[in-house]
């Protein structure tokens, strides 16, 4: 019990430090507290300070200069995936203009790439399994749009994963949390019936080995959503 208290003092300090990171509160170049001042601030021992600093470090958020102490980095720079997905995990109910676009951008980059490399050494069992997935979301009630946005992220990761690229799945479920949301503003945006359709043309273009196709079917879809959701003022202020 005592560890697992330990463990929850020192992720919320590294949280409140990453969203302080997030936010501009703390700029980049900017030097900490020293470790006893930030114990006294937190009012958590100095060796949950320590290793919560270590870890920020680890992320690429933070680094130690000798008999200078912990200086913020410019995460974009130096952070790692640990780093990601803090990112993606702060702006996951809150999709501002430039994350959505760097959304998109890594959406054709991972989804994208898988659906050409799938299209090229597909199985039939392969089609199948998206064509399952596809009769799931066929029996959910319109209006669940929370069960939709995930039918339609299991979707899309089964492509990632069909594809027998290794890294595509790891890289796409890095983003699960604001995929979620994603597809919870494009179901809610264009209804379970264009989702449906959606699949269908990205499992025909698929069986047909049409992969540039397909792929140039994703990128008009999510810049024709982006546009809509910015004619509705849809985006959080960055």
């Amino acid at each position: 019990m005592s560890s697992q208290i330990n463990t929850n003092v020192k992720t919320d300090f590294v949280t409140d430090i990453q969203h302080k990171i997030f936010t501009g509160e703390l700029q980049v170049g900017t030097r900490l507290e020293s470790e006893r001042a930030l114990a006294q601030t937190y009012q958590i021992s100095k060796t949950m300070i320590h290793d919560g600093l270590s870890t920020l470090c680890d992320q690429g958020f933070l680094k130690a200069y000798p008999r200078k102490g912990y200086v913020v980095e410019n995460f974009k720079k130096t952070g790692n995936i640990a780093c990601l997905n803090a990112y993606l995990h702060f702006r996951s109910n809150q999709l501002d203009e430039t994350t959505f676009d760097s959304l998109i951008e890594a959406i054709l980059a991972i989804e994208g790439s898988a659906i050409v490399k799938l299209s090229n050494n597909h199985t039939q069992d392969d089609i199948n399994e998206l064509n399952g997935i596809r009769s799931e979301l066929e029996r959910v009630h319109y209006t669940n749009l929370a069960q939709l946005s995930q039918l339609f992220y299991k979707f899309n990761s089964e492509i990632c994963y069909l594809s027998k690229n290794t890294l595509f799945p790891l890289l796409f479920n890095s983003f699960q949390d604001l995929l979620i949301v994603f597809n919870y503003d494009f179901v809610e945006e264009y209804g379970k019936d264009n989702c449906l359709k959606v699949m269908h043309y990205l499992i025909d273009a698929i069986e047909k080995k049409q992969g540039q196709q397909a792929y140039n079917l994703l990128g008009n879809m999510l810049r024709q959503f982006r546009l809509a959701l910015r004619h509705h003022n849809k985006f959080a202020k960055g």
